[in-house]
């Protein structure tokens, strides 16, 4: 019965990640550009550190994204207060304004904990370009 426990956790923490993959990645800051007015069209991990947070494990990725302007009017960019790729409301400056169809490339970390079920994510604002 030890055994089959022993075998049991192991084939478990040997399916489960070390570290959020660049694809987890992707999803999280693709939902935040995949709107009404632009379109996430590339994505890359440029690197990432193992962090140690007040003792809890942690993850910091570092990434470049290529957004499409997809809006019949000029896309303003801007990075709310929610962390997302454009401010709908009006409450965050305009970094830069682009045209339909042409693309601009933002970059940034997300900081991940790791917990019991898993990697989760925070996306820090502040380290926009």
């Amino acid at each position: 019965k030890a055994l089959l426990c022993s075998s049991l956790f192991l084939l478990i923490t040997a399916c489960e990640p070390s570290r959020p993959s660049e694809k987890y990645g992707q999803a999280l800051i693709a939902g935040d550009y995949n709107a009404a007015t632009t379109k996430l069209v590339g994505f890359r991990k440029t690197n990432g550190q193992d962090v140690n947070l007040g003792g809890v494990q942690g993850y910091r990725m570092y990434w470049e994204a290529t957004i499409e302007c997809t809006s019949d009017r000029a896309c303003c960019i801007s990075w709310d207060k929610n962390g997302g790729g454009q401010a709908s409301d009006g409450s965050a400056p305009c970094i830069k304004s682009v045209k339909k169809g042409e693309t601009y490339t933002r970059s940034g970390k997300i900081y991940f904990e790791k917990s019991e079920k898993g990697w989760s994510p925070k996306i820090d604002p502040r380290s926009e370009q």
